[in-house]
């Protein structure tokens, strides 16, 4: 396959990353290439592909500046994968976290002002909000009103929501983040992501799904999971305008960020980098800058010569089994990727002053 991208004049890993605007530029162009090659006139890859293939490009584009590319692939989605009961068809693969995907592509279709397709998918998103306030993992226990949620379906549904207005909903899933987290027994070294609807959190061992738990003192922890529950709260804190929200969003980082036994150099903490763009972009805080240049600096070592990127956390060889994950890893690095080249580099003057 494809070699390591070529530049890399930077080290990783110091309190000063040397990843400068210049070559951050050169790994984003590459992405563009790879989408500019393979991105057909009606908005589908030509390699076809789920919904998983789209979502997260749809936001990429939108971040750097190809709205009508946005626009297309959400054209493309809403009318060759339409569903007549759940707005958009997904693969079965999903069926553990039925709101995730659909709440990235509402978030973007309403940043791309389609508007009517945001609206059917946020009271879909909706309908899997259980009593507590987070979201049901799947349909059957949407139906029951009973039994698992879904961590990262209530995170993301709690991002789409409050990105597109729906305040009470993503002000309800954010109270529950915030149960989740004072009910946490050890949270200075373990957070434990299970839940079940009318019982409370999931102890360390009865968990199902070990990715559920991030271990602060082991390494290669699946840090996505704490960028996840910080992005959401900050913006449910910008959807209800709750400070707490966003006190809870800044102390959960920190903790991370000072406990983690591995974090700047481990792909599977890319979302950290999510959260830390949107923390300074609330804050104006240099520290959260800093912080998403540490992240890219990583970031961009998985990136091959063609512009895709390996995670070499989740998969053991590039290219991975499932097509639609080369398109949604490329474009969700590059989607924080893109968020960095917009916050002042460290080097600048006028941040370290």
């Amino acid at each position: 396959m494809t070699n390591r991208n070529e530049a890399r004049d930077f080290e990783v890993g110091g309190a000063q990353p040397a990843l400068g605007p210049e070559a951050l530029g050169l790994v984003l162009s590459k992405i563009n290439g790879w989408i500019d090659r393979h991105l057909d006139a009606g908005g589908s890859w030509k390699e076809g592909g789920d919904l998983s293939a789209y979502f997260a490009p749809i936001l990429f584009c939108l971040q750097v500046g190809r709205r009508q590319d946005a626009r297309r692939m959400l054209a493309h989605v809403e009318k060759n994968l339409a569903d007549p009961e759940e707005v958009l068809r997904q693969a079965a693969y999903r069926d553990g976290m039925v709101s995730y995907v659909p709440s990235w592509v509402l978030f973007g279709a309403y940043d791309a002002e389609c508007y009517d397709l945001a609206a059917r998918l946020a009271g879909f998103v909706e309908s899997f909000q259980a009593p507590g306030g987070g979201f049901f993992g799947s349909r059957d226990e949407r139906d029951a009103r009973a039994g698992q949620i879904d961590f990262d379906a209530t995170t993301m549904s709690v991002i789409g929501l409050g990105r597109s207005g729906r305040a009470d909903s993503a002000g309800r899933g954010a109270e529950f983040l915030l149960k989740l987290l004072a009910a946490q027994p050890d949270p200075e070294r373990v957070i434990l992501t299970e839940w079940q609807e009318g019982k409370g959190l999931v102890p360390v061992e009865s968990v199902r799904n070990p990715v559920s738990v991030v271990d602060h003192g082991q390494t290669s922890q699946k840090y996505f999971k704490v960028g996840l529950i910080v992005t959401a709260l900050a913006h449910a804190y910008g959807a209800t305008g709750e400070r707490r929200f966003l006190d809870a969003a800044i102390a959960t980082y920190d903790q991370s960020v000072s406990r983690a036994s591995q974090l700047w150099d481990n792909t599977a903490a890319h979302k950290m980098c999510w959260a830390s763009t949107t923390l300074f972009a609330v804050t104006g805080e240099p520290r959260f800058a800093q912080h998403s240049w540490r992240y890219a600096s990583h970031l961009v070592t998985n990136q091959n010569d063609d512009g895709t990127f390996h995670y070499p956390e989740i998969w053991p060889e590039f290219p991975p089994q499932r097509w639609e994950m080369i398109p949604n890893m490329m474009c969700q690095f590059g989607l924080w990727l893109a968020r960095t080249a917009q916050t002042p580099n460290p080097a600048s003057a006028a941040l370290l002053s």
